[in-house]
């Protein structure tokens, strides 16, 4: 299984079903715990569980990365106090891509986590959302230049490839399906991107976001 920790709340994922709860963060560890328990009781824990976390991310150049300089490079991005108390700093290296992701973990998330499936295994959310996103580059037509999306509860990742690397990476805090739409469009033109010949790639969206991004962009393949 596969348990998402986003902004609002967490999901599960199950043999492609995917289960979401809303809840704010003060709740989250109870209700995660009972959300779990639940599982637990009815599939056993024998196949393991990742654990992907959707908190703040920042992106090094590979060759510009030195392992003791996590803190530093990333309260560069997100200021003094960008590790909270139990907030734990790791790092996934994008080898094809060149660039390291740098995330913070909720270490009483992990453990909880970890006490149910000792086989676990624990990821950025937006690392693995940027190797799906190559993988699916490899399988569009040559001639069209395309742009990914992918919303996880109130944030937008929008990204771009060029030759296998990351051209374009950016979020957005974006809780309501217009400001989703007006930050699609807007990198969408500021890459200059055109609705004639490019594509929208989108991986994860709500279907008012669809439904509306499709009277602006008629090319849209969905993942």
């Amino acid at each position: 299984m596969s348990i998402r920790i986003t902004t609002g709340g967490f999901s599960f994922s199950v043999d492609g079903n995917v289960r979401n709860v809303a809840v704010p963060q003060a709740e989250l560890v109870p209700k995660l715990r009972t959300a779990i328990k639940e599982y637990v009781a009815l599939n056993g824990n024998k196949a393991g569980a990742e654990l992907m976390f959707d908190g703040p991310t920042t992106l090094v150049p590979l060759n510009e990365f030195r392992s003791d300089e996590l803190q530093g490079l990333f309260r560069l991005t997100f200021g003094e106090n960008a590790i909270p108390q139990g907030g734990s700093l790791r790092y996934e290296v994008l080898s094809a891509m060149e660039v390291v992701v740098l995330y913070l973990v909720d270490t009483e998330v992990e453990q909880l986590v970890a006490d149910f499936f000792p086989e676990l295994k624990v990821q950025s959310l937006q690392a693995r959302e940027l190797v799906r996103g190559l993988e699916v580059e490899h399988q569009l037509p040559l001639g069209k230049r395309r742009m990914h999306v992918s919303i996880q509860g109130e944030r937008l990742l929008l990204f771009t490839y060029i030759d296998d690397h990351l051209a374009y990476v950016n979020t957005f805090q974006a809780d309501e399906t217009s400001t989703q739409v007006y930050y699609t469009l807007y990198v969408w033109k500021h890459l200059e991107l055109t609705q004639e010949r490019d594509i929208l790639v989108v991986h994860e969206a709500t279907d008012e976001y669809m439904k509306t991004i499709r009277q602006f962009i008629t090319d849209i393949k969905c993942e």
